[in-house]
């Protein structure tokens, strides 16, 4: 049987996960960044190709074909390439595709064998893969339908694998790893109520969590794996149980159950205090955090006691850290003070002290970039931009939000400065050409209000188009996929983002009024075709969302760097498209605009030495966030 060459396959999806977000240092010439990225970026396009050539060859083929046997030494390779894609106790992960496809071809091979131990391993395999494609997928809330699928799968397997602890079924396993696995899951199934509110599944997970606590106190399960790590078990289940409070008690626990919360985090303090395993693996700043929280919505701590315990915690953080303990306390930690915040109602000291929380998060994420634990990193983040309090005359939301493309993805955020400076130019050259067309936007009542009123026009294009792809920054794990083609599940996920962009714009002063803007950039001038379902006639702004959906193919097209699935294209193929394809998917006015020389001269410009300049300006803000922070 010829071997998969699985192990390149991981080295270069890798290698292109860190060449396509490159860490910048003080040695790095800001003359260079332009050219380091763009030998990147060729670096990537050779490197994707032979990652999709080795999919299609030498791994998509045994992955296929459910029904036929698969022979040890291609369940070796596929075990292996599973594990060296994901890593899902640090909620790292290079390939959920590839990895969720592995376990379902691996289940379903057990499953015709009715190999008890390989069935047991490959649903534990389930539970651990679509948890993690769930936890990548659920910050797109309410708009990913592919959350629910998830968590489907990865509830139907654990809720498989706890019909294995009756006790007849249990005795009857092989070994002691398979009764392990089963045991592990017995509490680990509760992490698959993450971002579920209701009554019911509340109860349900506090129901797993007790029963998993009980499994210690009885003698059957103790005789029948003598080898396993109980105390071990008890800290994780009592970590669970303080982890159902978090995001400010999202859950809504009563007191009384909170209070049942607060024993068991005192009782994970002591055991954390009396082992050396229990502290390496769990970090004192979670513990402390989890009895601080319960215990204040217990009604054992004030308000203001609790507040003064999370800045007391938030002080003693590690700015340099990228374990997963540090990211829960540079990030998490005051997510949660955020969270008891009164936007109605607050004082001077919350807002100094947001203030320099802001700062701080900033530093942070610029410096994480191929830290490690990336994931993990953005779940926390996310959430602390969608409960971000603006600050006027401080840091705006869209600061933040630019801020954090910037950090998570340079070319991402090098393609926001671009379309926002070529939306601009089209705006300027189009008020020049065609004054009328902006008649009775922004209540202007002729040509001359409109001419008045030119420099405003220009701004909040500018500033629209800087936001047209916020939702983005929600979803750059999956944005990182360059080593292979998109799956229908993951495009699903990457159409969601002007929707979700515009509702979480809508909450903010900065952003609300470009909300349209970031809504309809993917939609074809006559509505027949892009996404979202969205009627871009319904806005007041249309002809500048046209004008930005212009702007921002154009950029995406002639772009060398930040698109590894293809080469640029010249700005002459690219100026034939959009010339073809006006009144249809592009605004009837490119083709007045594009035919202008002014305009020509300022756009040709833009693509090749603005381009640069801008690449120049991101590595400056890059490399001085740093040495800020150093």
């Amino acid at each position: 049987m010829q071997h998969m060459n699985w192990k390149k396959y991981v080295e270069q999806t890798a290698r292109i996960r860190t060449l396509s977000s490159p860490r910048v240092h003080n040695r790095m010439k800001a003359s260079n960044y332009y050219e380091i990225l763009t030998e990147n970026f060729m670096e990537i396009r050779s490197l994707a190709l032979s990652n999709r050539h080795l999919l299609k060859e030498e791994i998509n083929p045994y992955l296929s074909n459910m029904g036929d046997l698969l022979e040890e030494e291609t369940i070796e390779e596929l075990l292996e390439l599973q594990n060296a894609l994901i890593d899902a106790y640090n909620m790292e992960n290079l390939d959920m595709a590839v990895v969720t496809q592995i376990t379902d071809r691996l289940y379903a091979d057990a499953a015709q064998k009715q190999d008890i131990r390989y069935m047991v391993e490959q649903l534990d395999a389930q539970v651990s893969a679509y948890y993690t494609l769930l936890n990548m997928q659920k910050r797109m809330l309410p708009y990913a339908k592919n959350c629910e699928k998830a968590r489907k799968k990865a509830m139907d397997a654990a809720n498989e694998l706890l019909t294995f602890l009756d006790k007849e079924r249990f005795a009857q396993l092989p070994d002691d790893e398979t009764k392990e696995i089963v045991l592990v899951n017995s509490r680990y199934m509760c992490a698959l109520f993450e971002g579920l509110h209701d009554e019911a599944t509340k109860e349900r997970e506090l129901t797993i969590l007790r029963n998993a606590l009980s499994l210690e106190d009885d003698s059957f399960y103790r005789e029948q794996v003598s080898e396993y790590d109980w105390e071990y078990h008890r800290v994780r289940t009592l970590e669970y149980f303080g982890i159902m409070t978090e995001f400010a008690n999202e859950k809504k626990l009563i007191k009384e159950e909170c209070r049942e919360i607060w024993e068991h985090c005192k009782e994970l303090k002591k055991h954390w205090e009396e082992s050396e395993k229990v502290r390496k693996r769990i970090s004192e700043s979670e513990i402390l955090l989890c009895i601080c929280r319960s215990g204040y919505y217990a009604g054992e701590l004030s308000l203001d006691d609790y507040k003064e315990e999370l800045l007391h915690l938030y002080k003693r953080r590690d700015p340099d850290g990228y374990s997963i303990g540090d990211i829960f306390q540079n990030i998490l930690v005051p997510l949660e003070y955020l969270l008891q915040i009164d936007v109605e109602r607050i004082g001077e000291k919350d807002i100094d002290l947001l203030s320099g929380i802001y700062n701080d998060i900033t530093n942070y994420v610029f410096c994480m970039q191929n830290t490690g634990s990336f994931s993990y990193l953005l779940e926390y983040f996310v959430a602390f931009m969608r409960n971000f309090i603006e600050l006027p005359g401080q840091m705006t939301f869209m600061d933040a939000c630019l801020n954090g493309i910037a950090a998570l993805h340079p070319p991402t955020y090098v393609h926001t400065i671009m379309v926002g400076r070529i939306a601009k130019c089209f705006c300027r050259h189009l008020i020049l050409l065609h004054p009328e067309a902006f008649v009775g936007m922004f209540g202007y009542k002729n040509v001359e209000e409109v001419t008045a009123h030119r420099f405003e026009l220009e701004e909040y294009i500018f500033r629209g188009a800087l936001c047209h792809d916020i939702g983005k920054f929600l979803i750059m794990d999956t944005i990182f996929i360059y080593g292979r083609n998109l799956t229908d599940d993951e495009f699903d996920i990457i159409k969601t983002h002007p929707d979700v962009g515009a509702q979480i714009m809508s909450n903010y002063s900065s952003t609300r009024p470009y909300a349209d803007i970031a809504r309809g950039h993917h939609k074809w001038y006559n509505n027949q075709a892009g996404y979202p379902e969205y009627n871009t006639e319904e806005s007041d702004v249309k002809l500048l969302i046209d004008l930005v959906a212009c702007a921002d193919c154009l950029d995406a097209a002639t772009d060398t760097v930040g698109r590894s699935y293809n080469t640029g294209k010249s700005f002459t193929d690219v100026f034939d498209e959009l010339i073809e394809q006006s009144g249809t998917r592009y605004t009837p006015y490119i083709v007045d605009l594009l035919k202008d020389e002014d305009t020509l001269k300022d756009i040709e410009y833009l693509l090749k030495d603005g381009r640069k300049e801008v690449y120049y300006n991101t590595f400056v803000r890059l490399v001085t966030v740093q040495k800020s922070v150093q």
